[in-house]
């Protein structure tokens, strides 16, 4: 009698963690890639991780964020692709933003640096995100946005 109790909570609990917005549940790197429509690998990071993870967050029907998280000491960085393209009033869309020739826009915050462009081709949206008490250099996340390979 236990066991058909325990399934359907299990299961129920599994549903839950895929369709209700839970960013706490860290998955391995690779997981998004079976659970929603976002393939992304990276193959560089500026410094050498210690800990890395996924989180899904849902953003309506067929949409789905994905943010992959890098760690190292006080040094983070993470790499958000979503499905959605939106029309974003965010400063980094800024033309003035806009990296010479390229498709990329950068903003350096207050404590963290950013760097943001659409992937049409995929339709998908793209940001990376450098936090830590040591700077990059803006060339360093280009080098991470050029190093992804997005499907």
């Amino acid at each position: 009698m236990k066991k058909k109790v325990s399934i359907p909570v299990i299961l129920l609990g599994i549903l839950s963690i895929l369709v209700i917005d839970v960013p706490f549940f860290h998955y391995p790197i690779s997981t998004p890639k079976y659970l929603v429509n976002v393939d992304t690998k990276v193959n560089y990071i500026p410094f050498k991780d210690t800990k890395k993870y996924a989180t899904i967050k849902r953003c309506g029907n067929d949409c789905s964020e994905v943010k992959y998280h890098y760690k190292k000491n006080n040094r983070y960085m993470s790499i958000l692709v979503t499905d959605k393209l939106s029309a974003s009033s965010d400063s980094i869309w800024d033309k003035s933003r806009k990296i010479g020739k390229t498709k990329f826009f950068y903003e350096k915050r207050k404590d963290e640096q950013l760097l943001a462009w659409i992937d049409k081709k995929n339709e998908k949206e793209i940001f990376i995100t450098y936090k830590g008490n040591k700077k990059i250099n803006r060339n360093e996340l280009v080098k991470v946005a050029n190093s992804l390979s997005i499907k």
